[in-house]
């Protein structure tokens, strides 16, 4: 019962809802419950209901019908424990929200928890080149999350629940990366990951989408050119590659560079290593032509005024 002025009542086992009680449990939806779809919570902690935005109608009326359908043909328990109310269900959500590996696929609505088992920076700064001191020493810097693998061991057809959480994971990294980097410009950037030998490289492709990079652009500041990437299977010690590239346009010559890292122990079989580089500038020495950063900067500098 949401107050002392609302009440569901049943009729042959189905809850009813009057359309009085619906409007007035309309009017108290902004206290109750936070969703983005039926049957899964938008925020992380679920437990305190006073701040929530409000129930969005349709989502009210399938959340009504959803209580119609609790109950199982072969369920003989009491009648009284089958009584559903949006307090009840309230309370099922938050305790399915804190399970440490919670996760809920349902009509279509997708939440995953990726969970970081542990992480590294690695840090490199190259100051000359063929004998040539450079006035600004390029550093690159590697942020890396090793997570488990919730499908390691068997195929899943939708991997957006995997893709969905990884949002969260982006930001994580990004802000690791950045704490690492200093207080340095950053101009170019790239992406990667290994999978665990009971995993596809599908899932880790599924973790580095937009939707893991853009809570970094947003931590950069922009970046208006893609994100180069490469994944690939391996065990703990397979070596890779980070490719790397202008931050706002792929065609500067000069930042066309990469970065190589051996996990030692990393990933495990039902594991992923995703991995997030960052540098300050392009290749020591370069001298192809084409593109170049001072270009790109002025570009953008003219776009703003």
């Amino acid at each position: 019962m949401i107050d002392n002025q609302l009440a569901l009542r049943t009729k042959n086992i189905h809850p009813v809802v009057t359309e009085a009680g619906r409007q007035k449990l309309r009017q108290h939806a902004k206290g109750v419950i936070n969703t983005k779809c039926v049957g899964r919570l938008s925020e992380p902690d679920a437990r305190h209901v006073e701040h929530r935005p409000p129930l969005y109608q349709h989502n009210l009326n399938a959340a009504l019908r959803e209580c119609g359908r609790g109950r199982q043909a072969a369920d003989t328990a009491p009648d009284h424990q089958h009584t559903p109310n949006v307090t009840h269900v309230i309370a099922q959500f938050d305790r399915q929200m804190h399970t440490s590996e919670y996760q809920i696929r349902r009509k279509g609505c997708a939440f995953m928890q990726i969970k970081i088992r542990r992480t590294f920076t690695m840090i490199e700064e190259r100051r000359e080149e063929a004998g040539r001191v450079s006035n600004l020493p390029l550093r690159r810097v590697a942020a890396v999350a090793i997570v488990e693998n919730p499908y390691a061991g068997s195929y899943v057809e939708d991997l957006k629940p995997m893709i969905d959480g990884s949002a969260a994971l982006g930001k994580e990294l990004g802000s690791l990366a950045l704490s690492a980097f200093g207080g340095h410009e950053v101009q170019s950037y790239g992406k990667g990951g290994i999978v665990g030998v009971n995993g596809e490289q599908e899932h880790a492709n599924a973790l580095l989408t937009t939707t893991f990079a853009n809570p970094i652009r947003d931590l950069l500041g922009g970046g208006d050119a893609w994100i180069s990437s490469f994944t690939k299977k391996g065990g703990p010690g397979t070596p890779i590659d980070i490719p790397m590239n202008h931050k706002d346009d792929v065609y500067v010559r000069s930042h066309y560079d990469g970065m190589s890292l051996v996990l030692p122990d990393a990933p495990m079989p039902d594991e992923v290593a995703v991995i997030f580089c960052l540098a300050n500038r392009g290749r020591l020495n370069a001298r192809v032509g084409g593109l170049t950063q001072e270009e790109v900067a002025a570009r953008k500098t003219a776009k703003r005024t």
